[in-house]
């Protein structure tokens, strides 16, 4: 027998919402905000660390001969263009331009 909703008042609200306590979700907020604070805000790699995916692609390479980009580029952004019948064009970013298109970087394709 399962349960009475947490918060009845908001239907619309999935079931594992029941299981997230207020006071955890007010302390997260908390270091965000002082994170904010302290200016330690920035855009990461969509794609997570480059050292793990890279040790992926090392594997791939190793143990089944394929090679894989270590790096693709921000997925979504490719649907987006082929969503409108564009072409693809793929520039590199990193952490040194805060995972941005930069002027320098769209010159220099």
């Amino acid at each position: 027998m399962s349960q009475p909703a947490k918060y009845p008042e908001h239907p619309d609200l999935a079931p594992r919402v029941d299981g997230i306590e207020p006071f955890h979700v007010m302390a997260l907020l908390g270091e965000a905000r002082e994170l904010e604070r302290q200016g330690d805000i920035h855009y990461t790699s969509s794609l997570g660390l480059a050292s793990l995916r890279e040790t992926i692609a090392g594997y791939y390479q190793q143990r089944f001969n394929v090679d894989i980009p270590a790096d693709p580029g921000y997925p979504c952004n490719q649907n987006f263009v082929r969503f409108v019948d564009g072409q693809i064009q793929t520039v590199a970013v990193d952490e040194r331009t805060g995972y941005q298109l930069t002027a320098e970087l769209i010159e220099q394709h």
